[in-house]
């Protein structure tokens, strides 16, 4: 929905948001318990995918060895994509 070019309400302007483990979907939330059961979890954010509205989460944690990681979920658990962070 857009409210005539301001841009409330458009998903095209919303940042991603930090959140807390438990706002994460249940399928999500289980998904990364499993990934980063060794590791510590160090932010989580909901981004919007601007052509349909669909969220996805990225997920920053710590490894066994300290590296920083980044995994991404679809809002329905599915893996968009997992890397180290440089």
């Amino acid at each position: 929905m857009s409210t005539g070019g301001l841009g409330i309400l458009s998903t095209k302007e919303l940042p991603p948001e930090a959140i807390l483990m438990e706002d994460l979907p249940a399928d999500v939330r289980s998904l990364v318990d499993d990934e980063t059961a060794k590791g510590a979890v160090k932010e989580i954010t909901r981004g919007v995918r601007t052509s349909d509205g669909k969220y996805f989460y990225t997920i920053t944690y710590a490894d066994q060895a300290g590296e920083l990681e980044a995994i991404q979920y679809w809002h329905d658990g599915t893996l968009i994509s997992g890397e180290r962070i440089q």
